[in-house]
């Protein structure tokens, strides 16, 4: 009798957790720009641009650029055109909800990704476009093995 209390209980909790976790997906959040990063079109400086990040993380970031806004999936390497009527600006920062994601991205090609020293550098290709974006993305420098 007791161990049926139990798993019921435990099965109730995990039912509110996930629920909970479906729910904070769902949430708009505030997504900040991200200072010093650097973006080239085609090999050329861009004009009209900006980069933004959730909270800590770099993997999605979100470019506004020209007026149009870029959902960057760095690791799955996907790229999503989001509408800019989805898209909510309060002050510097932009409000937008991941669970507003188009279902299909648009097609690239020619991802790298790597570590060049001060910057993580990630350059793609737009096939429709065939517009080559290339990402620089600061990352802090790791000086624990110069402070002792």
């Amino acid at each position: 009798m007791r161990l049926a209390a139990v798993c019921i209980l435990t099965i109730i909790a995990m039912a509110c957790t996930t629920g909970a976790a479906a729910w904070a997906r769902e949430k708009a959040v505030a997504w900040k720009p991200v200072q010093d990063a650097l973006l080239r079109v085609d090999d050329h400086p861009a004009k009209e641009w900006n980069l933004y990040q959730w909270g800590k993380k770099t993997d999605p970031l979100l470019l506004e650029l020209n007026g149009r806004f870029l959902l960057l999936e760095i690791h799955d390497q996907r790229i999503y055109e989001i509408p800019a009527s989805k898209i909510e600006h309060k002050g510097n920062e932009l409000i937008w909800a991941a669970s507003d994601r188009p279902d299909k991205p648009l097609e690239t090609a020619s991802w790298t990704v790597r570590d060049v020293g001060l910057a993580y550098k990630f350059t793609l290709r737009l096939v429709a476009e065939n517009h080559v974006l290339d990402v620089q993305l600061p990352h802090p420098l790791d000086i624990r093995s110069v402070v002792r």
